[in-house]
């Protein structure tokens, strides 16, 4: 089902998964949580800029649905709005991806279960028509950047990094090393075009609402605390004291933040907790092939698999 732009580490097994894994857990790296950091305090700021214009906040979830949506944007692909303006981009180009791609978020259900292909018929509704023109869009985007990252690897350029860019390099790299490791010319051993589009796109689906969700809670639940508030706004002033958060260090701010990282950790338990018997937890890969555990002589035995 989550094959919408291709296959992913979500929908692969065996080998195959295998595969996946290796070059995308290579994607998610420091360099990456630093661009990570220094957007989201950018979309907060922003955020509290607007908040603080009114006498009144009604809008929470849908605010924190757009810093989650920004953030995405520029740790996937290297695309920065700012918070208040995000829909008056400077460019058609810019904004038609933005909008593509919240629109592909916030109607991930049909999309899935559809596919893309199936939403531009004339008797369906006229929004998934517009979700259809949505995805056509954000696939035109990333076929753009793939085939611009691909331009500069040719040229030996080194480009802005993000998700994209690292697929399709640390895809690019993988098959030429294997190639060398078998005497011969490179074989495509990485993500193919499409599986690239395919990981890009459940990236983004698993990290939308669940971002957005516990931001919205995290919030709400602080809001009933002053006491807390005041404890991890003391620990921010130390931290940061007169510099410009923006431009902080991520290496040098983020280990020092101990009441916020605990705050965080305290505020995911509780999240966690209240998902713990979803239907998710149902969803279970295949065994590729028999393993044994143990020795043999410990049959009955309860083994803990990591």
């Amino acid at each position: 089902m989550l094959n919408v732009f291709g296959p992913n580490l979500a929908t692969t097994e065996g080998q195959q998964w295998q595969r996946h894994r290796k070059i995308t857990a290579a994607c998610f790296n420091e360099h990456n949580n630093a661009l990570v950091w220094s957007e989201t305090i950018y979309q907060a700021i922003g955020m509290l800029n607007h908040w603080s214009a009114k006498s009144t906040i009604n809008s929470v979830a849908d605010d924190v649905r757009t810093v989650s949506l920004h953030v995405l944007s520029s740790a996937g692909f290297g695309k920065s709005y700012p918070f208040r303006s995000a829909e008056r981009s400077t460019t058609q180009e810019s904004s038609s991806y933005q909008e593509s791609l919240k629109l592909i978020l916030d109607n991930c259900i049909p999309l899935v279960a559809l596919g893309p292909n199936n939403l531009n018929k004339w008797w369906l509704l006229r929004s998934w028509n517009e979700l259809y023109e949505a995805t056509v869009t954000f696939r035109n985007y990333m076929t753009a950047v793939y085939e611009e990252e691909r331009e500069a690897i040719a040229h030996g350029q080194n480009r802005a990094t993000n998700l994209m860019t690292s697929l399709v390099r640390a895809s690019q790299t993988v098959t030429e090393v294997d190639g060398m490791a078998q005497g011969g010319s490179p074989q495509q051993t990485g993500l193919t075009e499409q599986e690239i589009y395919g990981n890009i796109f459940v990236f983004n689906f698993a990290g939308h609402d669940t971002t957005a969700n516990t931001l919205a809670f995290g919030i709400a639940l602080i809001a009933t605390r002053p006491d807390i508030q005041d404890w991890i706004a003391a620990e921010i002033k130390i931290v940061f004291g007169n510099e410009n958060p923006v431009t902080s260090s991520y290496i040098e701010k983020f280990p020092r933040l101990k009441r916020c990282l605990a705050i965080a950790v305290c505020h995911f338990l509780e999240m966690s907790s209240v998902r713990l018997v979803l239907i998710s937890s149902n969803l279970v890969r295949n065994c590729a092939s028999l393993h044994a555990c143990g020795d043999g002589q410990d049959y009955g035995a309860t083994i803990a698999i990591p």
